[in-house]
Parts: C-alpha cells; structure tokens; sequence
C-alpha cells in the first residue's frame, strides 16, 4: 500500500474548498479588474487563468480571501477540476458508488477515460492513491486523455513529433507518458518549464499551473470535425509517426553524407519501432524498403569506395564502419531500423526475415558479398538488393539457402535487428 501524504488537513481543506464550488463574485465584463485573491495579484503569470476558472466555476479560493496558487494538486482535486469542467451534468445527475467527498469526481473520470494510464486507474476510491500529489507527467496523460474526449481537433503526427527537438529532456521521459507529452505540448495545453522547452515531469503541478490547463482543455473543445480520435493510446510503448526523407542521394552528397542527413531526422532508436515511428513489421519494413528503392533505384552508382562510418556499436563485429556492398546493406538497416538498433548475429538460415543483412562468404570459390533481405517466399527462398553489384545497386535477386554449399553454410551469417 502507498504511503499517505503528509499535511493532510491541508489537502482536506483544498478538497472541501473544490468540491464545494464557492464562485466568487461577478466580474464586470471578463475584464478582471480587482484581484480577487490577496495572493493572486495582475502581476502573477497566471491571474487571468486562474480569475477565469474561478469565475467559470472549476475551481474556488481557499475562503480567506487567498487561492493558494503554489499549493501542489493532488489527483482527486485535479478530477473535481476536469469533471466540474466538462462533466458537471455527470455530477449533478450522478448516482455511482457514495463514500470520500471526492468519490464521485473520481468515479466520473475514469468512466470517462480520463484516468487511463495513470497510476491510480483501477483504485479511484482509495484515499493512499488519489490523496498523492500529481506530477507533471501524470498530469499530461490526464490532459491528453481529455482532449480526445472532448473532440478537439489534434495537431497530425509529424507536428506532434516536431515537439521532440523543442523539448530537451525528451528522451527522458518514462515511454508511458513520451506520447502524451507530445500531444499535450503540441496543442499548447501545456508548455516547458523553461525557455528551452524542458518538460520537468517529475515536477508536481500546482493550483496556478492547474487552472492554465483547464482554460487551455476548454478552448479546444469541439474544434474537431466530430470525429476525433477517442481511442488512441497515449500511455503505450509507442512513439509518433514521421514522415523521413527517402534513402537517397541529394545533390552531391556521398554516403556519410546521406546517411548523417538521414539518422538526423529519425527519432533516437525506439524498441520495437522503425524509424518512421511504426511498429516493426515485415510490412512496415516492405513499406519503407519501396521507398527507398524508389529513391535508390537499379543502376544508382555504389561502388567499393562507398563508405559509410556508423557512429555507434559495430554493426559487424570487429569494425566502425565499411565500405561497398557492406555499406549499403548497413547503411539501408540503419535507415530502417535506426542507428541505434541492436544487432543479433545467427546463423539460423530457416529463419530469414525481411530486414535482415546476410554477409556472404565461401572460401572454396573465394565469394564475398553482403545483401539486404527484402522479401520471402518460404524458410529458405528469400530475394534480396545489394550494393556494389557491377559498382551499382540492384534489387529483386532471388536466391534460396539450399543451393548453398557447405562452406558457404559454415561461413555465411545473419545480422538482424529485430
């Protein structure tokens, strides 16, 4: 059982305070002339958030003339917010599990999906877990859970991974919350804690940066066209699709060249996922691999002098970078895949999969080449492209392991990245 939080007749009195819903006095025209809080004053940051909410009637003052801006959130207040918010004829009506002042407020958000992810889903009742304070990560997968309940309209995929390179802490944020934060960045629902765009989710939210976010949620409301993504997971291992630039040469370029420009685009390697986001799939990978053959059609130039230097753990054992045919296949994985990519090395030649790298060897007739599996047809029939095929690239040569000698068996080897 999770330890309760300290000063808990201060979080009681917060609690009553929301539940109880005391609005504040009428304001003339919106305008917010006089304070209504003696800690809230038109110079604080947020003074207009939180006079909005006050008047909108999501959230009330402290009943000593203060709001308590700093004062962390716990989870059942932050649902007494979003419910009073979007919810409120739930509540009026509600007719669910009594007990706690903050049981049907709880009750509500997780009916309405609200809670999903969280670490209190499943114990909405239960003092030890919704009396904790919120983080800020928490609190982006409650945000992102509720804008797609209340049909806004969601930025596309490639803009909500534009929000990687604008949040510096990114690739430290636990996966469960990386897309919500995406998403919740990427609406303006929620911002950095810094110039740089820095997330600090670890950080709990308080009262002040509480009433931003409902503002924020209630202006998207019903900008979607109605039919709104209401089931997508915000809380999976999964990132945000994008769009990459093709496997291919621009202008001049060399293969570092190529591939510095192409590994700058792709997100840090992801367990699981290409590069374009997708979960790895033969599929997905056929996908990616028509588009690079587009990009990299028959007869493109790819000699022996094509070197590609990979940056990261060797791709073959016992190297930092190659050159010729080894450079394509590494080069075309790494497009693929991702840089970071792990590598397995087998010589399981019945389990051949689209995607992986076959190196070649046979010291009987002295051959040596490397190519990239594209497709197959059964355990051992597989087609495959190469590089430095007649000092070009080719694709859709077919071959099959059981026309393979024996030295060739006992010297060739896979490399695969799944």
């Amino acid at each position: 059982m999770r330890k309760k939080i300290n000063n808990k007749v201060v979080s009681i009195v917060v609690a009553l305070a929301l539940v109880c819903g005391v609005v504040m006095s009428a304001f003339a025209a919106n305008d917010y002339v006089n304070p209504t809080f003696t800690d809230v004053p038109k110079s604080h940051w947020a003074y207009t958030f939180v006079e909005k909410a006050v008047e909108k009637g999501w959230v009330s003052g402290m009943g000593d003339g203060t709001f308590a801006p700093n004062a962390n959130v716990t989870y059942s207040q932050f649902c007494v917010m979003l419910v009073r918010t979007f919810y409120n004829e739930d509540y009026e009506s509600y007719d669910g599990p009594k007990g706690a002042w903050y049981v049907p407020f709880t009750t509500i958000a997780s009916q309405k999906g609200l809670l999903d992810g969280t670490n209190v889903v499943g114990h909405e009742t239960d003092e030890d877990y919704v009396g904790q304070f919120m983080n800020r990560y928490e609190m982006a997968l409650m945000a992102a859970n509720t804008l797609k309940k209340i049909n806004a309209k969601l930025p596309s995929a490639s803009e909500q991974a534009d929000q990687m390179d604008k949040t510096p802490d990114y690739w430290d944020i636990p996966k469960q919350y990386r897309n919500a934060v995406l998403l919740a960045k990427a609406c303006g629902v929620l911002s950095g804690m810094d110039s740089a765009g820095t997330f600090g989710g670890t950080g709990n939210l308080n009262r002040a940066q509480a009433c931003v976010v409902l503002i924020k949620l209630d202006e998207m409301k019903d900008t979607g066209d109605g039919s709104g993504d209401n089931t997508g997971d915000n809380t999976g291992d999964t990132p945000t699709e994008i769009t990459r630039s093709p496997f291919a040469f621009q202008g001049s370029e060399n293969v570092q060249q190529m591939m510095d420009r192409l590994n700058a685009e792709a997100p840090k390697y992801y367990e699981g996922y290409l590069t374009n986001g997708k979960p790895i799939t033969e599929e997905n990978i056929k996908a990616m691999l028509a588009e690079a053959e587009k990009g990299m059609p028959d007869g493109t130039a790819w000699d022996a002098s094509s070197q590609y230097r990979y940056g990261r753990p060797n791709f073959y054992p016992g190297t930092s970078g190659s050159t010729g045919c080894n450079s394509f296949a590494a080069a075309l994985s790494d497009y693929v895949f991702g840089l970071k990519a792990s590598v397995t090395v087998h010589q399981d030649f019945d389990n051949l999969k689209v995607g992986d790298v076959i190196w070649w060897k046979d010291s009987s007739d002295g051959y040596n080449h490397v190519v990239f599996v594209t497709d197959t047809r059964s355990a051992a029939d597989y087609t495959c492209c190469s590089g430095n095929s007649n000092k070009s690239v080719w694709w859709g040569r077919n071959d099959n392991v059981n026309a393979w000698s024996q030295t060739q068996r006992a010297e060739t080897y896979v490399y695969s990245r799944y």
